[in-house]
């Protein structure tokens, strides 16, 4: 399983504002890794970890609910036929559980991608205008900027919270706030300068765009700001058994 890279380039008509390479990288499994700050130091488990930390009410409801079908069982004089049917379940959600943590671990801890060495497979300028587009949690930027010192750098964040309601974003936006340069844009109107920017980076974002009306022109304003011979860098989620696994 991996995540597949689409690299797009801009074009002058606005109906064929993106082309998809034919042979877009394919990585290895995994979710960047995050220096959310200068110097910071990236865990083993940095992934799962934020995945417990963000989503904590859905671990903190499965504790309740296997400690309760447990205590149930233990109950005087309940029939032998409950009794194991209770505990099996409990161990089943409690199996289920441990293994969509260690699947997200195989996927977002155990891969290459935190190092950004697979940018080198792409041609990109060193300088120039830079964007990094993200859904209101911001783990790459740093990172991005590490790698492309020379380069002018636009933050942009487009996290509505009409829109982008889930509860693990908010939490993850509280522990980690976007660098104070971010600029809050709408996805479906950018308002930067067109024309203009050499790379634009969009990685783990899309998929808060729920409509694919919405998702269009979201690549077309990517297609009105990219300059004659920019790219458009983005890693998606794949619906495939291994995500929806860790999931």
């Amino acid at each position: 399983a991996g995540r597949r890279f689409i690299m797009c380039k801009a074009h002058a008509g606005f109906e064929q504002c993106l082309y998809y390479y034919p042979n877009s990288l394919y990585v290895e499994e995994g979710r960047e890794g995050k220096i959310m700050r200068e110097g910071e130091k990236i865990s083993h488990f940095h992934g799962v970890a934020n995945i417990v930390r963000f989503n904590w009410p859905i671990y903190v409801f499965v504790l309740i609910l296997v400690s309760g079908l447990l205590s149930v069982s233990f109950l005087p004089g309940i029939a032998p036929a409950f009794q194991v049917f209770f505990q099996g379940l409990a161990m089943g959600i409690s199996a289920f559980t441990l293994l969509t943590l260690f699947v997200s671990f195989y996927i977002y801890d155990l891969s290459e991608l935190n190092t950004y060495t697979w940018l080198n497979k792409i041609e990109l300028s060193k300088t120039g205008n830079f964007a990094n587009i993200h859904s209101g949690f911001d783990e790459t930027s740093a990172s991005l900027k590490k790698r492309f010192p020379s380069a002018s750098w636009k933050l942009c964040d487009f996290y509505n919270p009409l829109y982008n309601t889930e509860g693990s974003i908010k939490r993850a936006r509280k522990k980690y706030p976007c660098p104070p340069e971010t600029i809050v844009i709408d996805h479906k109107d950018w308002k930067l300068e067109p024309d203009s920017y050499s790379a634009i980076f969009c990685l783990f974002a899309v998929h808060e765009i729920r409509s694919l009306e919405e998702k269009q022109r979201f690549f077309a304003q990517a297609a009105i700001h990219l300059k004659s011979g920019g790219k458009l860098v983005m890693a998606e989620h794949q619906r495939d058994l291994s995500r929806t696994a860790s999931d």
